[in-house]
């Protein structure tokens, strides 16, 4: 294998951003855990009750994680394609000018005989 096919299969998958938000998310159940740990409840339900609270917590963040993406993806996806009619508008433009001459043309023609 070449150096640049073992820099290619090392190199790191996630971004910065998304490293960002794990550490976010790790912060945050140590902290819960760290809570869970010192606080005294009164009972083993309501300790439950906290720990499913975190959970919970946890499931919203990553949706909302996943639901922005999804947002982000459709919306890179819109542009694409509005870039591409424009861009086929534009090619068909000159061919639409032609038929338009072309009938008119076609049309005087059959006026005049």
């Amino acid at each position: 294998m070449t150096k640049e096919e073992y820099v290619r299969i090392i190199e790191p998958k996630s971004n910065k951003q998304t490293i960002y938000q794990f550490n976010q998310l790790k912060s945050f159940i140590d902290e819960s855990l760290k809570e869970v740990a010192s606080k005294s409840f009164e009972n083993d339900s309501e300790k439950i009750k906290h720990l499913l609270n975190t959970v919970y917590n946890v499931r919203d963040f990553a949706l909302a994680l996943t639901t922005e993406n999804s947002v982000r993806l459709n919306l890179l996806n819109d542009i694409k394609r509005l870039e591409e009619e424009i861009e086929l508008g534009n090619k068909l433009k000159p061919q639409e000018e032609k038929l338009s001459q072309t009938i008119v043309e076609k049309s005087e023609q059959d006026r005049s005989e």
